[in-house]
């Protein structure tokens, strides 16, 4: 399959997240999952409309809601089939699928939706990344003036303006836009399917990610303890991963 038509793929299956959480009442959205309190049965609805359209296919899935799904090909799709389920329970933006089709050399093909917004960005390595369609232009910004954060940062208040939204993929999206200058993860963390789809989309638009310790950002194996800082462009990235390390140490990391 040609990165064309996995673009094509991936953005069916997010269009079968968006198709399926706007056909649920406010009542279905806030129903948890049978036996787990701390999971949406949206989640589990939206991960079995993800796998049915991209298993066909012959592509492998490695789903936050479903663990690892082997496939017939060499690709694999790191899925987050709503990425902030918690404001899409009440309809709260940011929402929805975040999906990154992996080969042999790392991320290939990626597609964020914004269910809330209807705004789709997409990637391709090598090929550049849209916002709607639209080519994003690299950012001749220099400086850090809002960022979105994983959790509270009040030491960040001050240099720059803070907001959290509660769904990161969507988060960085707009750093890749440059909506906002940045993403900085405090105490929270990370794992794979939730920042890579947006990694490639930062990626290909010139923005800059990386782990705050150093660690691999591509580990398919790796725990929930990523913590990302990213910026808009390499410029503004040295200026906040300066303000990062000095206002956020992390002990034995950051000095």
């Amino acid at each position: 399959m040609d990165t064309d038509a996995l673009v094509e793929v991936l953005s069916a299956a997010a269009m079968e997240v968006d198709a399926l959480v706007r056909s649920m009442s406010t009542e279905e959205l806030l129903q948890r999952a049978d036996g787990h309190d701390d999971q949406f049965a949206l989640d589990v609805e939206a991960d079995r409309a993800v796998r049915t359209a991209l298993v066909p296919h012959g592509l492998g899935v490695l789903s936050e809601e479903s663990g690892f799904h082997e496939g017939s090909g060499p690709i694999l799709v790191v899925v987050d089939p709503v990425d902030g389920s918690t404001n899409c329970s009440r309809r709260i933006s940011h929402y929805g699928p975040s999906l990154c089709a992996l080969d042999a050399s790392g991320p290939l093909v990626s597609v964020v939706h914004n269910i809330h917004t209807a705004t789709t960005y997409r990637a391709i390595r090598g090929g550049g990344a849209t916002r709607n369609g639209t080519v994003i232009a690299r950012s001749v910004r220099r400086s850090v003036d809002l960022i979105m954060t994983g959790d509270p940062c009040r030491e960040l208040d001050g240099p720059a303006w803070t907001r959290i939204s509660g769904a990161s993929a969507h988060d960085l999206c707009l750093v890749a836009d440059g909506s906002v200058d940045g993403y900085v993860d405090h105490r929270n963390t990370q794992s794979i399917w939730d920042y890579l789809g947006a990694w490639l989309v930062i990626a290909e638009s010139g923005g800059e990610v990386r782990e705050r310790a150093g660690a691999d950002l591509f580990d398919l194996g790796a725990c929930a303890d990523r913590r990302l800082v990213a910026a808009t462009s390499s410029v503004q990235f040295e200026v906040l991963d300066r303000m990062v390390r000095e206002l956020l140490p992390m002990e034995g990391h950051d000095h």
